[in-house]
């Protein structure tokens, strides 16, 4: 604790306190520095402002942080003098220490008709700061439609990025100027540049959508929802013609894999990709059809090995295993909701939701996971079920784990693998019925066939457990436990039998 000394204070005269404060006063408002034409033009006195610079003051002069007249005109606000000092020709290019212009400043108040005259007069529409702003991502910044669509008329680059990986548009999606956005997104521009939170524009979309309404603006659902479905629909016509126009070469790697895999397991959910600084090899999904992978996964495993581990995720997902973790961790989410925690950048999963939460599945679910997964992986990408071996393999060494250790539900790597080989035998046999049965035929008793076979796995994971009454190449007949008999189709419901 510092306590004044009153006594002390005392013995000081009067005047010198009264010169202390008024330099003081002096010296926070500026005037101790300002020029005579510096305040006039930041007073906006047209008439004072001719005078001086009929009287010679310098219309170039800057203070001791680089600002010049125009850009005290421009803050504030001065449209009249702003034109009349452009008018004698003050440099609309002129930068102060922080290396804005006044193009830069007037763009970052969204003052439509100054960034006109300016640009009319010469300034440079694709000026940087020190932090790498430009004019249109000011004018993104200051939502202001109209001055954004001028820079992109004029000639402002559309690519740029800022030191915070801020692109035009992330912006114009984080502030809801859709129509901006639409033509960027016309434009060709990536589409997947994420910022320093991780996040790209589509994920803003969906940010706001969540809320019910856009960034800092009222409620507009209906116009979110079909911008999302337009960026979504840009974004795969991307992967899918194999250009996709970003510089992140990681992020172009493993969208196009978790594409790849969605549209072979769950093709109804378009899923989202995020990379986690995390310090291990990992992944997961949430209830929201993200996909996040760690650095490490990236860098440590191949593209079939992202296939399966990406293939695995999804089919929890598929599987319903999400959405029932979620209503066990619904009362930390609806806690940090109520708290207001969600930064964009603080954590991916649900609202950062603790991953010993969101990644504890029980070891019915991982086998299940691992066997929808192993099935798809076959089917759509040809992997042998030695390759996925291998893989799992590969996995384990690479976290060093054997399972059954900190995640004690889990299954060890060893039954896993075991279960993996016995549900792809089972699929292959599949196949192989479907090439060599021509038509339904009753299974006689003591058929040996089939008799270790003690039910089917739907694709929805569910299980039939029953005899085996008649099988053909696309379907196979069940009398289940309670007598009820079904019939179920390879193509559509069947992924595996119970042996």
């Amino acid at each position: 604790m510092i306590y004044r000394n009153f006594e002390k204070e005392k013995d000081v005269p009067m005047k010198t306190k009264i010169i202390f404060v008024c330099a003081f006063l002096l010296l926070i408002s500026g005037c101790a520095t300002n020029s005579p034409l510096i305040k006039a033009t930041k007073d906006g006195d047209i008439l004072a402002t001719e005078k001086l610079i009929r009287e010679g003051a310098n219309i170039h002069e800057s203070d001791e942080s680089g600002y010049t007249p125009l850009m005290y005109a421009i803050w504030s606000g001065k449209q009249e003098t702003v034109t009349q000092l452009v008018n004698i020709g003050a440099d609309v290019n002129k930068r102060d220490n922080s290396g804005y212009t006044p193009l830069l400043w007037a763009a970052s108040y969204g003052y439509l008709d100054m960034a006109k005259l300016l640009i009319d007069k010469g300034a440079d529409v694709n000026a940087r700061g020190n932090d790498k702003s430009s004019p249109l991502l000011l004018a993104l910044a200051a939502n202001n439609h109209e001055l954004s669509k001028l820079l992109i008329d004029r000639g402002a680059d559309i690519h740029v990025v800022d030191v915070n990986g801020t692109t035009p548009l992330i912006l114009a999606a984080m502030y809801g100027d859709y129509d901006i956005a639409k033509i960027l997104v016309e434009k060709d521009v990536d589409l997947f540049a994420v910022d320093a939170s991780g996040y790209k524009a589509s994920d803003y979309v969906k940010f706001s959508l969540k809320t019910g309404k856009r960034v800092f603006q009222s409620d507009d659902y209906e116009r979110n929802l079909s911008f999302l479905k337009l960026i979504k629909k840009a974004e795969n016509a991307q992967i899918l013609a194999g250009r996709m126009n970003t510089k992140n070469p990681k992020m172009a790697r493993i969208y196009s894999i978790v594409y790849k895999v969605g549209k072979c397991i769950n093709s109804d959910v378009d899923y989202d990709v995020f990379i986690s600084n995390k310090n291990e090899p990992n992944a997961w999904v949430n209830i929201s059809g993200n996909i996040t992978f760690t650095k490490e996964a990236l860098e440590k495993f191949d593209d079939d090995a992202l296939t399966f581990v990406a293939a695995h995720e999804i089919a929890h997902d598929k599987l319903g295993h999400v959405a029932k973790k979620m209503a066990v961790s619904s009362t930390i989410t609806g806690a940090l909701v109520v708290a207001n925690v969600f930064l964009p950048g603080a954590g991916l999963l649900n609202h950062i939701i603790n991953p010993t939460i969101t990644n504890n599945y029980s070891k019915t679910q991982e086998y299940d996971a691992d066997q929808m997964a192993s099935v798809h992986c076959a089917q759509c990408f040809d992997m042998s079920i030695e390759r996925q071996i291998a893989i799992m393999q590969k996995i384990e060494k690479i976290s060093k784990s054997s399972g059954g250790g900190f995640w004690a539900t889990h299954p060890s790597w060893e039954n896993r693998i075991k279960s993996v080989a016995t549900t792809t035998k089972a699929s292959s046999e599949i196949r192989n019925t479907k090439t060599t049965t021509q038509s339904p035929s009753p299974l006689m008793e003591g058929d040996q066939r089939h008799k270790e076979i003690k039910g089917i796995v739907l694709n929805d994971g569910n299980v039939v457990e029953g005899k085996i009454i008649k099988m053909s190449a696309d379907a196979v007949m069940i009398q289940a436990e309670d007598g009820k008999v079904s019939t179920y189709s390879f193509e559509k419901e069947v992924r595996g039998f119970v042996k």
